[in-house]
């Protein structure tokens, strides 16, 4: 999740256009290949019901569209100080008098740990800014956000 300043010279989140357009072309020739199984395949089968293949190639086929999609017309998050709003393209997701604090929320699970930077307004709700696999990383991300909205950090520890 890397933070860069864009043309307009706001923080931003970065779009990965490029993980994006890996998950798009995977997602296609998983549907590539479920095409020509259903094409070549003889028959119903005992162990794969008729269904199936089907099911796969529309799930293939949407998930291809929706990363081609976010590769190629996603908006990042920013923060516009010109407009005093955290923004999403041209809609306005929060504005940044709501903003309590940027929190980092460590997330534990069975073989690794991760953290979670996140902005939490006053109302409770919380928009997520990202995720860091080291401490630093979050940290060095927190507290550029912090800086720029003029908020405090807080660690969150489950």
């Amino acid at each position: 999740m890397p933070l860069a300043i864009n043309s307009r010279g706001n923080l931003c989140r970065e779009i990965p256009r490029g993980q994006y357009f890996a998950a798009a072309l995977s997602f296609a020739v998983a549907a590539l290949v479920l095409g020509v199984w259903i094409t070549r395949d003889a028959g119903p089968s005992a162990i794969v019901p008729g269904w199936f293949p089907y099911f796969g190639l529309m799930l293939s086929a949407a998930g291809a569209a929706g990363f081609l999609w976010l590769a190629l017309r996603g908006q990042p998050l920013e923060i516009d100080t010109d407009r005093e709003a955290l923004v999403r393209g041209s809609r306005v997701v929060a504005r940044l008098a709501q903003i309590a604090h940027v929190e980092i929320l460590e997330v534990r699970a069975e073989n690794h740990e991760y953290w979670r930077v996140r902005l939490r307004l006053d109302s409770g709700r919380t928009i997520d800014f990202g995720v860091q696999s080291s401490q630093v990383d979050a940290s060095m991300t927190a507290a550029r956000i912090a800086t720029v909205i003029d908020r405090p950090v807080e660690v969150v520890r489950r």
